[in-house]
């Protein structure tokens, strides 16, 4: 795939990520019962810590959506913002996943979370972070400006 289609298919990406940041953390900013409903083992987890925190990751969400956004348009500096976006959330996720893989692998009920709620949410990160650690290390030309897999190669 020529790498200014593939550059595309990226910017479109991230305008979906992005979106889908800004509509999950605005759920949770505005409905932080009615999320976690849907992720813990007993109502009575509910509590007024487990609301603000639902509410504090809704405006984590919410932020997250910054970088891609500033990385969409075409400018001399966009192939860098998009790798180091790239490269953030990466990070992110490379914290995230593990800490849930052992909460889903420990004792039943340990986290209040319950294991479908746990495995949904590495359904949705794992495949993200492997797509970004392939264009990191694979496919660079990716983020736009120029580099070439033989120049890279």
């Amino acid at each position: 795939m020529p790498a200014s289609t593939a550059t595309t298919r990226l910017r479109y990406a991230f305008a979906l990520e992005s979106t889908l940041n800004l509509l999950g953390g605005i759920t949770m900013l505005t409905y932080p019962s009615a999320m976690l409903s849907l992720l813990v083992s007993h109502p009575t987890l509910i509590t007024n810590a487990a609301v603000s925190l639902t509410q504090w990751l809704g405006a984590l969400s919410c932020g997250l959506a910054v970088p891609l956004l500033l990385a969409l348009p075409e400018s001399p500096q966009a192939p860098a913002q998009r790798k180091l976006t790239y490269s953030t959330l990466l990070a992110g996720e490379g914290f995230l996943i593990p800490v849930m893989l052992l909460q889903a692998a420990g004792a039943r009920d340990a986290t209040g979370l319950t294991r479908k709620a746990l495995v949904g949410a590495l359904q949705v990160l794992v495949p993200p972070a492997v797509g970004r650690l392939y264009v990191l290390v694979r496919r660079p030309e990716w983020f736009g400006g120029g580099e070439t897999a033989a120049k890279r190669d």
